[in-house]
């Protein structure tokens, strides 16, 4: 079963999935997110420990983008295994987020 949590980290909120990043955890996701919107200066996505993204999920950090303020929003998607970072590849992820690696 897919989970999301959330840890502070200085003036940025860590949203961490754990398992399966899908429409399943949409209200969790956006609940994770919706309370901080004012009081946060930027948002990581941890996906260290997603196993696969489908394009639901995409969609839902998409919606974070815009929430945060689009262009002058400040997420990072943190460590994605490979097959995330296919995923975020395809859907040219790169150019929306801050992409950062373990390498």
């Amino acid at each position: 079963m897919s989970s999301v949590s959330t840890r502070h980290q200085g003036n940025c909120l860590e949203i961490i999935i754990d398992g399966v990043f899908d429409m399943e955890i949409y209200h969790d996701f956006n609940n994770a997110y919706k309370n901080h919107l004012d009081t946060t200066e930027c948002f990581i996505v941890n996906l260290s420990q997603t196993d696969r993204i489908d394009s639901a999920a995409l969609g839902l950090m998409l919606l974070l983008r815009q929430n945060a303020g689009a262009d002058k929003s400040h997420i990072t998607l943190l460590n994605p295994n490979e097959r995330v970072m296919k995923s975020l590849k395809t859907a040219q992820f790169a150019k929306l987020f801050t992409i950062q690696t373990q390498d």
